[in-house]
C-alpha cells in the first residue's frame, strides 16, 4: 500500500514487468507496460463484471470471480505470462488515518503505531493488515512525528489473495487504489501542493486528499456513473441505454432538452458536490495546520471514467471556489514513452488512472 512496503507477495523473482490490475464492482482493468527506451504500453483491456459479484469492493461470488480471472489469462495470455500482477485493494475498506505521535523515537515508531491503532480502528490489531508512513518535514527525531497510517481488515485482503491465486494470477504486490491513481495523475507527488482527486468510476466515487508527498485523507460514497443513469431514467422515463446516451451527450447543459437533464442530475451531481466541499472543509479546519502541508487546495482532478460528464470540471470549480480539470491519465508515464501517443484515446484513459498506477508500480518493484 503505502510506499511500496506492506502487504507484498513476491512469488517470483523476473525482469517481466507486472500487470496492473484494477478490480471494482462492476469491471477488471488491466495494463502491461513494456521496459525499453522509450517503454511502450504493451496491452491493456476491460472486462465486465456481471452485478451482484462484488459489491462494495467486496467479493460475495468467489468463485464466479475467479472463474472471470481464469478466462482472462486464458484469453490475454501473452499479457499475463511471467510477471505476475500488482492489483488494487477497495478504497472503501480502507482506514486512512492522520496521526500525530508526541515524544516518540524513531526506534519506537513502530510500537507508537500499534497503540494508536486500537484507538483509531474499530478493528482487534490481529485482525487489521496496516502500513504506515512518516510524513515528510517531520525528522525522526523530532518530539513531535506526524504519520499516515493504512489498514486493511484482514479477512478482506485474504480473500483477494485466494481469489487471484485460484485464477493463476501470481502477485507481486497490492496496494491501496488510491495510491495507484494518484501515482499516474500527479508527476511532482513529493513536492505537490494540496489538491483533490475525484476518482468517479460507475458505482462509486473517491476523494482523495494529497499534500506534501503523501496521501493523508481518502473517503468514498456510493455515487457513480450509474447513479446518474438512474436519476435520468426516473426523471424523464426512459430505458438505461437512452439514459446512458443522454448522459453521455448532454451531460450538465443546462439549455439542453428544455433542461430536464440538467434538472435531472443535478440533485446527484449536487450531492456529490456536497462531500467535496466536506473533504475540502476537513483540511481546511484541520490538516492544513500540520506541519509539512502546503497551503490551500490549489487545484480539484477528475478522473475516472465517469468524469468526461460534460460540464462536471465547471459545475466543481464553480461550487468549490478551486480551479478544476479533467486529469492527465498518463501524466507520470510521459516520462518514460517520451513523444509516443498512448494508444488509449483521452476519454476512455480517464477510466484507466488506477491500472495505469499499478503498471507503474510493477515497473518500479524491488
Amino acid at each position: 500500500m503505502i510506499k511500496d512496503r506492506v502487504v507484498q507477495w513476491v512469488l517470483r523473482h523476473t525482469d517481466v514487468p507486472p500487470v496492473g490490475v484494477d478490480i471494482s464492482d462492476r469491471s477488471i482493468k488491466y495494463m502491461r507496460i513494456a521496459q525499453g527506451r522509450p517503454v511502450a504500453i504493451e496491452a491493456f483491456g476491460e472486462i465486465e463484471i456481471p452485478e451482484g459479484v462484488m459489491v462494495s469492493g467486496e467479493i460475495l461470488r468467489e468463485e464466479e470471480m475467479i472463474g472471470l480471472l481464469r478466462d482472462l489469462v486464458r484469453r490475454e495470455h501473452a499479457c499475463f505470462r511471467g510477471g505476475g500482477i500488482v492489483a488494487s485493494l477497495p478504497e472503501e475498506k480502507s482506514f486512512l488515518r492522520s496521526l500525530r505521535l508526541e515524544n516518540v523515537k524513531s526506534q519506537d515508531i513502530g510500537d507508537a503505531i500499534r497503540w494508536e491503532i486500537e484507538a483509531q480502528i474499530p478493528l482487534p490489531v490481529e485482525n487489521i493488515i496496516y502500513d504506515y508512513d512518516v510524513v515528510p518535514g517531520s525528522p525522526a527525531e523530532s518530539r513531535s512525528i506526524n504519520a499516515v497510517l493504512t489498514a486493511f481488515p484482514k479477512a478482506l485482503v485474504e480473500s483477494y489473495v485466494r481469489m487471484f491465486t485460484s485464477a493463476g494470477m501470481p502477485l507481486a504486490a497490492m496496494e491501496l487504489e488510491s495510491q495507484a491513481t494518484v501515482r499516474a495523475l500527479v508527476s511532482d507527488f513529493e513536492t505537490s501542493p494540496a489538491r483533490v482527486i475525484v476518482d468517479m468510476g460507475r458505482t462509486r466515487t473517491s476523494f482523495i486528499l494529497l499534500a506534501a508527498g503523501e496521501i493523508i485523507f481518502t473517503t468514498t460514497i456510493a455515487i457513480g456513473g450509474h447513479a446518474l443513469e438512474e436519476s435520468i431514467g426516473t426523471v424523464l422515463g426512459v430505458g438505461p441505454e437512452e439514459a446512458a446516451r443522454m448522459k453521455k451527450e448532454v451531460g450538465l447543459a443546462k439549455n439542453a432538452s428544455e433542461g430536464k437533464i440538467f434538472s435531472a442530475l443535478i440533485p446527484t451531481v449536487g450531492a456529490l458536490a456536497d462531500e467535496l466541499q466536506r473533504t475540502i472543509q476537513s483540511y481546511q479546519n484541520h490538516l492544513v495546520h500540520e506541519p509539512g502541508a502546503h497551503g490551500d487546495i490549489v487545484e480539484i482532478l477528475l478522473s475516472g471514467g465517469d468524469a468526461n460528464l460534460s460540464g462536471l470540471d465547471t459545475y466543481l470549480a464553480s461550487v468549490a471556489r478551486i480551479p478544476c480539470r479533467r486529469a492527465d491519465s498518463f501524466e507520470a508515464l510521459r516520462f518514460h514513452i517520451g513523444d509516443a501517443i498512448p494508444p488509449i484515446a483521452y476519454r476512455e484513459s480517464l477510466g484507466y488512472a488506477t491500472a495505469i498506477g499499478l503498471a507503474l508500480r510493477g515497473m518500479h518493484r524491488s
